[in-house]
């Protein structure tokens, strides 16, 4: 797949959690749904390899900021997108009031700032990044767009110019070969 990929310049985009050991599926995630297993296998061995293979090819790992298992933290991010030059990550953010687990993770604190560490992350990567706000469901008489598409476009606009510039749409230009039409 990384070769084809990068044989076409065509990025992968990758669904997948942050699993650092084998572990019982979180209890939140477990409560969603009788087919989810009792364990979770370790991912982000298997994410490195695959990273690895084909350094031309391009992986945008989406969901980053919204954390199902405990693992998906800036330091591992750091560690990956410091190893791995052809890892991009597509954020998500998803209000607490819709999935309240795992919020020590997310981008934002309590009170709806960016938390000087991510902050500090997208500075240090900040052609890294796009928004991946990717949720096709609306709650049952919700209208407009998915709850984590606001939420995500609302959490972008809080950052740096040039930072909020380069995440809300450059990098998506250019990561995924995209023209931009000027008017």
């Amino acid at each position: 797949m990384a070769d084809i990929a990068a044989q076409t310049k065509t990025p992968i985009d990758l669904h997948v959690e942050a699993v650092i050991t084998r572990q019982p599926v979180p209890k939140a995630l477990a409560s969603r749904s009788p087919n989810n297993p009792a364990t979770i296998q370790p991912t982000i061995s298997g994410l490195e390899k695959l990273l690895a293979h084909n350094r031309n090819a391009t992986i945008v790992w989406q969901h980053i900021g919204w954390d199902n298992t405990g693992h998906l933290n800036v330091k591992l991010l750091r560690g990956l997108l410091t190893r791995h030059p052809n890892l991009f990550l597509a954020l998500k953010h998803v209000d607490p009031k819709f999935e309240s687990f795992q919020l020590d993770n997310r981008i934002v604190d309590p009170d709806g700032a960016i938390r000087p560490d991510w902050l500090k992350l997208f500075n240090d990567f900040p052609d890294r990044f796009v928004v991946g706000a990717d949720e096709f469901v609306i709650p049952p008489g919700g209208r407009g767009p998915p709850p984590s598409f606001s939420s995500t476009w609302k959490n972008v606009a809080k950052l740096p110019p040039v930072i909020r510039e380069k995440i809300s749409h450059s990098n998506a230009e250019r990561i995924y070969n995209l023209a931009r039409t000027r008017a």
